[in-house]
């Protein structure tokens, strides 16, 4: 098993659009996201707090669930080397 100390992670800005949609609801759209890669698993998407839409969204009681990968974003461009 490989020792997580030796995983590569890197962030760097998208050269895109990232939109993100929950239902039919437009929560975040943005031009300034940054992206996480780790080898050997999806891309995770940071959209800096300005550029999400809080009209659809509301504050609840926080339940403990574990972090999960969403793929209900789409990203048009290409990520900057």
């Amino acid at each position: 098993m490989a020792d997580p100390m030796d995983v590569q992670t890197t962030i760097k800005p998208f050269d895109g659009t990232v939109n993100v949609s929950f239902s039919d609801a437009m929560i975040a759209s943005t031009k300034n996201a940054m992206m996480m890669l780790q080898p050997g698993k999806d891309s995770v998407f940071f959209i800096p707090f300005e550029d999400i839409y809080f009209d659809f969204l509301f504050s609840q009681k926080p339940t403990p669930r574990p972090f999960r990968r969403n793929s209900a974003a789409s990203a048009i461009g290409v990520s900057m080397r």
